[in-house]
């Protein structure tokens, strides 16, 4: 009988699976991000911190945006970052959020590098579709602040904390300092790096000694900044603040603001079920996470655990910080975690949790459109007022006068520099610290609207609630503008 050989063909992998295993499904994921961000950078128009970057940057020297930096609450690298990428695009809202959108582009990319390096590239691909999903980061990735740097610097802190490069370690340490000097709460994430040293110490070939030694170079690191930093903090806590104390239902906001870009107490009757719906996949998802063995996944934790635990600690016993944003740096472990629960669902339940995950974001990312204003209030609209009220009448600049409702963030960055802005709050014209911070002109303030030593003024105004102004101001041109009403008057001696 004649010998067969049986000749056994590796199985033909899914499409889904050769799909998946594509190099051009994360670069399509990216410039998916990269798409939302483009069509969503001009839909807002710009708010106070936003404003208060811009203002701060357009100082002559670096040392001067140092200077008024300690008025503000954060550290000056951010500013110092964003002043020469001003000087090449132009001092404007959209060149500056540009700059974050493309900081959290390259930190969503550096992260899942890391998850694909460090654990599977199923996990990275997961976590990467969550990540370049989610609304909290898609806002964040269009606002002029420093929450996209920081989520960089977390991504490139990780890659290099979990590491083997022999030159990881001298990496590490610039990455650390620039974090504590672009925010104070970044602190929390390097706490939680150095948690996970000293718990693999072993398998990293570290001493104890040398953990503590490194550590404490990289608080001389920051030893510079520390009186302005520690006069920052005492100023705050002694002052009010806006975010209010913790509550029994702070995460289940925090999560529904985060993952579903809404608050529980916006919630409709209509919205309420596809909420708990998705809580409960987010949950169940969680759940599951716990049990994913393998990789740093102490490191994931420890970077969620941390910066919530203490800042529910600082809320409950000095003073209310718990904001999604000041945990922000720790979503994309978050995330993360969630994806791991999602991969450790049963198959038959997998793809539902991952749809009702989806779909959440999805609503997240539709209610950007509603994020401060929509195109009839934004950011052009705001362009038109500032034009408006920064020409000459008369040979000479108009004051502006404004609400605090609106406090003219939207138009002042963009103002004339010689401007003279006057702040209302109850019609009292206000000097308050945020004042001195923005403008740095306390000479132009003035006790009432009637001491005004100017011909004309502007007003910007709420139209459902008109300015009491002084019986001489005499209207002369009136305008709908967006969300604001805008009147010139002329001051009658």
């Amino acid at each position: 009988m004649p010998h067969i050989r049986t000749v056994t063909d590796s199985p033909t992998p899914p499409t889904w699976r050769r799909i998946v295993a594509s190099p051009a499904v994360p670069v399509a994921l990216l410039a998916l991000f990269a798409a939302v961000i483009i069509l969503t950078i001009n839909r807002f128009s710009i708010w106070i911190d936003e404003s208060g970057s811009l203002l701060i940057t357009g100082s002559d020297s670096y040392a001067n945006i140092a200077r008024r930096v300690t008025v503000d609450a954060h550290p000056p690298l951010w500013y110092w970052v964003l002043k020469p990428w001003l000087q090449v695009f132009g001092i404007n809202i959209i060149a500056s959020r540009a700059q974050s959108a493309l900081f959290m582009i390259s930190g969503v990319a550096i992260w899942y590098h890391f998850i694909k390096s460090r654990f599977s590239r199923d996990l990275g691909l997961l976590s990467l579709a969550l990540m370049v999903s989610n609304p909290m980061i898609i806002h964040y990735a269009i606002e002029g602040r420093m929450y996209a740097l920081s989520i960089l610097l977390v991504a490139i802190s990780c890659v290099l904390v979990t590491g083997r490069w022999r030159w990881r370690w001298y990496a590490y340490w610039p990455c650390a300092v620039a974090m504590l000097y672009t925010h104070y709460f970044l602190v929390f994430p390097i706490a939680a790096q150095f948690m996970f040293l000293l718990l693999r110490r072993d398998q990293q070939g570290l001493s104890l000694s040398w953990i503590v030694v490194y550590g404490a170079s990289i608080i001389v690191g920051f030893a510079p900044w520390l009186p302005i930093a520690y006069a920052q903090t005492k100023m705050t806590v002694n002052d009010w603040f806006w975010i209010g104390p913790i509550s029994p239902n702070t995460v289940f906001s925090y999560v529904l603001s985060t993952f579903v870009h809404r608050y529980n107490q916006d919630l409709t009757a209509f919205r309420v079920f596809p909420a708990l719906l998705y809580l409960a996949a987010w949950a169940t998802a969680m759940i599951n996470a716990a049990r994913a063995k393998g990789g740093p996944y102490a490191l994931l934790w420890l970077l969620v655990a941390i910066p919530w635990v203490c800042l529910f600690l600082l809320s409950s016993g000095i003073m209310p910080v718990f904001d999604p944003r000041y945990v922000l740096f720790s979503l994309p472990a978050l995330i993360t975690l969630l994806a791991a629960g999602v991969l450790a669902s049963p198959s038959r339940w997998r793809w539902l949790v991952v749809a009702v995950l989806v779909a959440g974001h999805l609503l997240g990312i539709q209610m950007l459109r509603y994020r401060g204003f929509t195109d009839r209030r934004g950011y052009y609209a705001m362009k038109k007022i500032a034009k408006e009220v920064s020409l000459p009448v008369d040979g000479e600049l108009p004051w502006v006068a404004t609400d605090w409702v609106f406090t003219f963030s939207d138009a002042r960055a963009v103002l004339d520099p010689e401007q003279h802005v006057v702040w209302l709050r109850d019609h009292v014209p206000q000097l308050a610290r945020v004042d001195l911070l923005l403008y740095d002109r306390p000479d132009w303030y003035v006790r009432s609207l009637s001491d005004i030593p100017a011909h004309h003024v502007w007003t910007l105004e709420n139209p459902d609630a008109r300015m009491a102004v002084p019986a001489n101001w005499k209207l002369i041109v009136s305008h709908r503008r967006g969300y604001a009403m805008t009147r010139l008057y002329e001051i009658t001696r």
